[in-house]
Parts: C-alpha cells; sequence; structure tokens
C-alpha cells in the first residue's frame, strides 16, 4: 500500500489507477479515498485516478492534536502530488473535500485546471445543522451513525442503485472508523471556513453537482452559491438524490463530469 509523510510526520495513504491527465479525488469528513470507486473504475480507463485518505480517515494517520483545517488537508494533498509528480490536476471533491479541493487552488492555483464540486459549500454557515450539535453527535458511535442516517436514505440507494444496500453499510463502518477527536477536530475546521467573498477569484472551470434532496448541504445555502459566485460554473442538480450523488446515481454523475471534462479540460488524455 502506498503512503507518503506529511511534513509533521503524518503517514498518508493514497492509491493510483489509470494513465492519462490526473484526476484528483478528495472526500469528506468521516469519509475514505476508496467511496469514488464508482468513479475511478470508469475514468481510469482515460485519465489517471488519485485517491487518498485525509489524515483522520481510512488508512492514514490521525494525530491526536487540532490539526484538521483546509490548509493542512491541502498541504497533505500537495506532499502526496508532489511525490506522484503531478504537475497539474482537475481536483474532484465530494462535501468537505470540496473546501479542501478550493483551498488547494487558492494555495497552489498554477497546479489546478479544474474543480469538481459534489454536495459541497464555501461556507460551514451553509450547513444545516450547527457546530455544537454535530459535535455532541460525533462524541459517540451511535452519534456518528446519527450523523450518517441523516445524509442518506436506504429507499435512495436500492432503488437507483442496485448496490446500493452494500454500499451504504460500506459509508457506515467506514463512517465509525475514524477516532472521535479527529471527526470533532474537523468539524471545528469545516464549520469556520468561509470562501464565500473569495469564490469570485476562481479562474478555472468549475462543475459543481448536488442532490435535490441533500439534506446537511441544501442546495439553495450551498451548491448555488458556489455555482452563482464562481465565474466559469456551471451547476447540474441531480433529481430525488441525497447528499451522496457519486454513489445515489453514479451513472448520471459520470456522464455530467465525463462531459464537463471533454469541453472545458483540452488537455484530456494527456500526462501531467
Amino acid at each position: 500500500m502506498p503512503f507518503v509523510t506529511a511534513s509533521d510526520g503524518v503517514e498518508l495513504h493514497y492509491e493510483v489507477e489509470g494513465d492519462g491527465f490526473p484526476l484528483v479525488f478528495t472526500h469528506g469528513n468521516m469519509g475514505f479515498g476508496q467511496q469514488f470507486f464508482l468513479q475511478t473504475r470508469i475514468f481510469r480507463q482515460s485519465y489517471r485516478c488519485i485517491v487518498h485518505d485525509s489524515r483522520g480517515c481510512g488508512l492514514s494517520g490521525k494525530p491526536q492534536a487540532d490539526i484538521y483545517d483546509t490548509q493542512t488537508h491541502a498541504s497533505d494533498l500537495h506532499t502526496i502530488l508532489q511525490a506522484l509528480g503531478v504537475q497539474k490536476a482537475v481536483h474532484i471533491g465530494h462535501s468537505f473535500g470540496g473546501p479542501i479541493s478550493l483551498q488547494y487552488y487558492f494555495d497552489y492555483p498554477d497546479e489546478v485546471a479544474g474543480l469538481v464540486c459534489i454536495g459541497s459549500y464555501s461556507a460551514g454557515h451553509q450547513l444545516a445543522i450547527t457546530e455544537a450539535q454535530v459535535l455532541q453527535l460525533y462524541e459517540t458511535v451511535q452519534g456518528r451513525r446519527t450523523v450518517f442516517e441523516s445524509f442518506i436514505t436506504h429507499e435512495k440507494f436500492a432503488k437507483f442503485n442496485p448496490y446500493g444496500a452494500d454500499i451504504e453499510a460500506m459509508l457506515q463502518r467506514e463512517a465509525c472508523k475514524p477516532p472521535i477527536y479527529a471527526s470533532q477536530a474537523t468539524c471545528r475546521g469545516f464549520f469556520r471556513l468561509d470562501f464565500t467573498e473569495r469564490l469570485a477569484e476562481v479562474r478555472i472551470p468549475a462543475l459543481i453537482l448536488c442532490g435535490d434532496a441533500d439534506k446537511p448541504v441544501p442546495l439553495e445555502a450551498a451548491s448555488k452559491v458556489l455555482a452563482e459566485k464562481i465565474p466559469d460554473a456551471r451547476l447540474v442538480v441531480i433529481k430525488d438524490t441525497g447528499h451522496f450523488p457519486h454513489m445515489e446515481k453514479p451513472e448520471i454523475v459520470n456522464e455530467a463530469v465525463w462531459k464537463w471534462l471533454e469541453e472545458k479540460i483540452p488537455q484530456k488524455g494527456k500526462a501531467s
């Protein structure tokens, strides 16, 4: 299993599939890199797909310190991409992975060719739950299950995805793995961020994907703000879909991303 070491000594896990122009996938809080498997198995045919476990999640290190903000996550990701020799890539982020991708762009603008934000947001106050509520729920495994269950419904997964029940079980299992302190520190990080006023600075194409039934990250308060304030942004709203469009409706998401890449990213198929 490939790992690199962050500047503060934390081990960071990543995986790479395919060849071509790089696509970098970043998950949200309590997530893991392999949740994008329904995307990478398609895009690896033409692109170099890079998934990673953010610190505190998956197989990466879980330091007991309050260093889970977007700047730290972006620095971690930069360490991974430097080790892989990636000079430029499209960054695809789900939920908190969206702000991490935005932070990466603000910190390393010449290294980002495009942004895809899935069920994401630009400020913590756009979320449909308060920081105090989340921190309290994160104190126990059952509380984290409660948070997760508010993100999705079994009916949506089962109806639109033949692997829905298995995927839901996998997501719930992985959501309970990160240590409580890591989940809470990440929570404090994303509730304090606000990139809204900086979105006009984004000078690359962006694709904003969201479900019309996303409970924690409401369409009107979050995704529409991203789409309205980023100059070259396209908004795609997916009907009858919650917080995990890339897993609930993978075919729709993959088609939207593929078409957008072909139209907006001229480096398609070229290694970087």
